[in-house]
């Protein structure tokens, strides 16, 4: 049987499921949407990208990782449209915490709606130690 580890940062409140989990020497980090620390959720796609992003490297640290630990995203978008700009402020991202040299794979969905007014993109992902 694997060895299961619950990581939660404490400073991001999530719900029924677990914020983190360690199984063996691979990270599963839940969907993380773009709210500010204040709960603000700002306006644009940019912003919200970087945030979730933000959120997940913090979650990362905390599991003993950091962003090029990742190997799969997972993206889910309100507006399909707006996939060049979530685009840019994912690899300005990626490039600011050291995965210049190798990007996650990814998937990029349209859903039609997030858990709460105003969101416009929800990101998890699998690492490894």
């Amino acid at each position: 049987m694997v060895d299961i580890q619950v990581i939660e940062t404490g400073t991001i409140k999530g719900g029924a499921y677990s914020q983190c989990l360690i199984a063996g020497n691979l990270i599963f980090v839940s969907g993380q949407v773009g709210v500010d620390p204040e709960g603000t959720v700002p306006e644009t796609i940019e912003e919200q990208t970087t945030i979730a992003l933000k959120n997940i490297k913090d979650i990362l640290e905390k599991a003993g990782a950091g962003v090029a630990n990742i190997v799969k995203m997972n993206v889910f978008m309100t507006d399909i449209s707006e996939y060049q700009a979530m685009t840019d402020a994912y690899l300005q991202f990626l490039v600011d915490n050291g995965s210049e040299e190798r990007t996650p794979t990814r998937t990029t969905v349209q859903v039609s709606a997030l858990g709460r007014e105003g969101l416009k993109i929800e990101i998890d992902c699998i690492a490894m130690l």
